[in-house]
């Protein structure tokens, strides 16, 4: 965790917070049989369970999908051309440091 908190503190965070998301559910998952004692069938037992395993994975998949493709998914929308043609406008992801710069149609054409 210190290596990537010295590459970047909001990594530790990001790790910090998946992981106590992860104990949590897991929690959930091992505590699921006590739904039981409180009048719970084997089916509601199942649900919670399926549930934990189902929240678990969703959100680190969409975490990982997040933070491994939105720089992609948006460096892609920005380098296609409007499909009604004309001028597109380049911006980089933080536009405070530097200005947007305007591209012809040609830019685009060649390959």
């Amino acid at each position: 965790m210190i290596f990537y908190g010295w590459w970047n503190p909001w990594f530790v965070l990001l790790m910090l917070g998946t992981t106590a998301l992860d104990y949590n559910l897991g929690s959930m998952i091992a505590n699921a049989d006590k739904l039981k004692e409180r009048g719970g069938t084997d089916e509601d037992v199942q649900r919670r369970k399926k549930l934990g395993v189902v929240l678990s994975v969703t959100s680190n998949l969409a975490a990982l999908a997040f933070f491994k493709y939105t720089a992609f998914a948006v460096d892609s929308v920005q380098a296609s051309p409007p499909p009604w043609g004309g001028a597109v406008w380049q911006c980089p992801l933080s536009s405070r440091t530097s200005s947007c710069r305007r591209a012809s149609r040609s830019t685009f054409s060649r390959v």
